[in-house]
């Protein structure tokens, strides 16, 4: 009986003592793979960036900017011709033009009925050829007399007497082809011409009118130029200089070029502006009385800029979005200069080779992630890093 019980113990300590080793070594594999699926699975579970918008990026660029003097005034015709009439008491048989039309010099505008001009003329040619013959006779007479005074026929009193009738007649004569010529000249006349290439301005006659003598009948636009009548500061005047280079823009956004042509002597007592004339292009929008501004080039420099969309104000700072090197965003404060087509000067406040979102950036935010969808380079940006503007 108690070697039974003896042994009874020895087989419970053979059994308990491995099973105590052997359970804890279970239970911390068990522990260390059940939580080593958990941290698989949590670093599984973070997700990768989201791009939330795809934008267009930039960079600082060299641009070319100028110093321009701003003006306004009116466009003029570079000179107006004012077409009067030659002739008096007579009407206005056709008129071929219309106000606008371009017309060439020596065409015909308008004619007048010249019916008794050539009545007169032909009047007059009758008269010379009776005056021709007058004086033929007169000649002949005057050289028999010659003969006949060498021979001592006649006195000497009779031969300065038909040495007279022959001047006379001559006179007579030149006094009638004169009147000829005259006739002539008026039946040209009668065709009133363009005394230049231009465009017609205005017209102040219809067929029927009977004019007089010095009467405007049109006004032209000579040779169809036209100039800008700047109207410039006095204490600007000594910056503008013949040929210099100006510019004007219409209503709809149009850019015309000119040059200085001339600046007026003079300027405006009560403004006290003076006036410079800048030749202008030929063109059917520029018309004569048209109120524009324009502005002349002074002078220019070279700066680094960004375009107008890549800029944002607020709170009277200037802003611009960084993209990052793993595409985020980061905001950025930077100092600008002036404002000249379209781009900003950049003073200080970001790298020559920093990218920045070109459009759009007002729709993002700090540690937002973009997608650049041009071909600027954020590896090159990132990876030689320029100096910063200070």
């Amino acid at each position: 009986m108690g070697f039974s019980k003896k042994k009874t113990i020895l087989i419970s300590i053979v059994i308990i003592i491995p099973l105590v080793i052997i359970v804890p070594i279970i239970t911390s594999a068990i522990f260390k793979a059940y939580h080593s699926d958990d941290t698989a699975d949590k670093y599984e579970s973070v997700p990768p960036p989201i791009s939330l918008l795809s934008v267009n990026a930039t960079k600082l660029e060299k641009r070319v900017f100028k110093n321009n003097l701003k003006a306004s005034g009116v466009i003029s015709a570079w000179q107006e011709i004012i077409v009067s009439s030659e002739l008096e008491g007579l009407m206005l048989e056709e008129v071929y033009v219309e106000v606008g039309d371009k017309v060439k010099k020596g065409q015909v505008l308008a004619s007048y009925n010249s019916q008794a001009i050539e009545i007169e003329l032909n009047g007059s040619k009758a008269i010379v050829e009776e005056l021709r013959i007058a004086h033929d006779e007169a000649r002949i007479n005057f050289e028999r007399a010659q003969n006949l005074h060498n021979v001592s026929s006649i006195s000497e009193q009779e031969l300065q007497r038909f040495e007279v009738s022959e001047l006379r007649a001559a006179a007579q004569l030149k006094s009638a082809r004169a009147q000829v010529n005259k006739f002539k000249l008026m039946l040209e006349q009668a065709n009133v011409l363009a005394p230049d290439d231009g465009t017609l301005l205005s017209k102040f006659v219809e067929v029927g009118s009977v004019t007089q003598v010095g009467q405007e009948l049109f006004r032209m636009q000579r040779q169809s130029r036209v100039e800008w009548l700047a109207e410039v500061d006095v204490n600007n005047l000594n910056m503008i200089r013949q040929k210099q280079v100006a510019s004007i823009t219409l209503q709809d956004g149009l850019v015309f070029n000119g040059k200085v042509r001339k600046i007026a002597p003079e300027v405006s007592r009560r403004a006290q502006y003076g006036l410079v004339y800048v030749d202008l292009p030929n063109s059917k929008l520029l018309l004569p009385g048209m109120f524009v501004s324009g502005e002349f080039e002074i002078d220019e420099r070279e700066v680094l800029a960004l375009p107008r969309s890549a800029t944002q104000f607020k709170n009277g700072f200037s802003y611009v979005k960084v993209i990052e090197k793993d595409s985020s965003i980061t905001e950025r404060k930077i100092i600008v200069g002036e404002y000249f087509e379209n781009f900003y000067e950049v003073i200080s406040g970001l790298q020559v080779d920093e990218v920045v979102v070109k459009s759009g950036a007002e729709l993002l935010g700090n540690g937002d992630y973009v997608t650049v969808v041009n071909s600027i380079d954020l590896e090159s940006n990132l990876g030689v890093h320029g100096s910063r503007l200070q």
